[in-house]
């Protein structure tokens, strides 16, 4: 919980076939918007495999074990 309190918001606006570039450590990962459809938008995530992406209801479900 300590990490959250250093933790900030960007809010970026994209658009379908656009993307966004996250940079940690020296890596790069390119975020996508491939569709939006009513509340849905799709992303598509390219990344260097030993970069773990997960769902966040995912990853608290298992902060628990």
């Amino acid at each position: 919980m300590g990490e959250e309190e250093n933790q900030g918001h960007l809010v970026l606006t994209r658009k379908i076939g656009e993307c966004a570039i996250v940079t940690v450590g020296g890596v790069e990962t390119e975020i996508h918007v491939l569709s939006i459809e009513g509340k849905k938008v799709r992303l598509g995530f390219t990344a260097p495999l030993e970069v773990h992406i997960k769902r966040a209801e995912l990853s608290e479900r298992n902060d628990g074990d």
